[in-house]
């Protein structure tokens, strides 16, 4: 990510801060309690913790390192999710070892001056309760904060975010990918976005899924080609060019793969293949394809938070038509075509039960 904002930009990143949640937050401690490298524990070490107090007990285990990977993940989980050991039911064995082997690898840590990866974000989050002066420091100089992949944080990093400062009333906006996709995920997406534009009085942004999936192959010389699986040899598409920019070639459409597949061969221009659909139609492509293609990296095939919402900047702030920004209230996913059982009611209702099906369909 890092790379690419230097390639958009052209500059380099003096103002703009990169870093996984455990890299931000261990440079935080570093400047708080000048900790070091050396003192975050090593993975081994943190085996050798659990097995040094299981040396002490007579509990029977089958499987030693399973066992002790499951102890070392449930006490991740507690630090993680900010759960208190004494209302913590331990799977892994009875709740008067787990307390034991929980307190043992605290002790250890503390008594070395080490900590683990979840330290790094508990006692970040501690800090900040405790120093405010450090906290308002931190949210100076973070003023805007784009996380990728937000879903899967936990709640230790997600309690983190909002006390620096992550505040909705100071959103300008809120980008959504506005389909196709799903029938269900993009109901739940276009409430959940529609009911915190109405709450909070902002406007929506409606980013097209497929225009947001090319992005990521923002600055590939060539034709952008995303594909999402429709089943039954259906894709969502479209066709992009992104050397300077973003530049729609065709919108976003539901179309046959091998309609699609004839129309690339007719343009001669290097595709790039991207999207979910890659694996399900790679073997098509390779045995149709004769214009020159290829496929996008496996990392690059997904859709990205953070291309949804560069793409809601550029049409909040630089004019961008492919994004439309609108009241939340007049927000409307596009499902680019109706589902199958709403195609199988209209086809068993026409006369010649036809009505409402797409190639493919049976």
């Amino acid at each position: 990510m890092k790379e690419r904002y230097e390639r958009i930009t052209g500059t380099g990143c003096s103002r703009v801060s990169f870093g996984t949640f455990h890299s931000v937050f261990f440079m935080i401690l570093k400047l708080a309690y000048r900790y070091q490298a050396s003192n975050i524990v090593k993975e081994e070490q943190r085996i050798q913790f659990i097995r040094e107090q299981l040396d002490q007990t007579d509990l029977e285990i089958e499987d030693e390192g399973e066992f002790i990977s499951s102890v070392l993940s449930e006490i991740s989980l507690i630090k993680g999710e900010l759960m208190s050991l004494d209302n913590y039911y331990a799977k892994s064995c009875s709740q008067t070892v787990f307390k034991e082997l929980y307190d043992g690898y605290e002790h250890r840590l503390r008594k070395q001056g080490l900590l683990d990866f979840d330290d790094m974000l508990a006692m970040c989050y501690e800090l900040f309760k405790e120093r405010k002066d450090i906290l308002q420091a931190w949210q100076r100089k973070y003023k805007y904060i784009l996380i990728d992949e937000f879903q899967d944080i936990n709640q230790i990093q997600y309690e983190i975010v909002k006390m620096l400062g992550l505040d909705l009333e100071t959103i300008d906006a809120i980008a959504a990918a506005g389909g196709p996709g799903s029938f269900t995920g993009l109901r739940i997406g276009a409430a959940t976005a529609k009911g915190l534009g109405l709450a909070l009085k902002k406007p929506l942004i409606h980013v097209p899924t497929v225009d947001a999936i090319a992005y990521n192959m923002w600055g590939a010389s060539g034709l952008i080609c995303p594909i999402m699986d429709a089943k039954r040899c259906q894709v969502y598409t479209g066709l992009y060019h992104m050397e300077n920019g973003i530049e729609t070639v065709m919108e976003q459409c539901p179309m046959d793969m091998g309609e699609l597949i004839e129309q690339l061969n007719k343009q001669s221009e290097r595709v790039i293949f991207l999207g979910d659909g890659v694996p399900v139609y790679k073997a098509m492509i390779e045995e149709k394809m004769t214009a020159p293609y290829v496929f996008a990296p496996a990392q690059m095939n997904r859709q990205r938070a953070s291309c949804v919402a560069a793409l809601g900047m550029k049409a909040l702030t630089e004019g961008y038509t492919g994004a439309k920004v609108q009241p939340a209230d007049e927000f409307v996913p596009d499902y680019l075509r109706k589902s199958q059982a709403e195609r199988q009611r209209e086809a068993e209702a026409s006369p010649d039960g036809q009505a409402g099906k797409l190639p493919g369909d049976y």
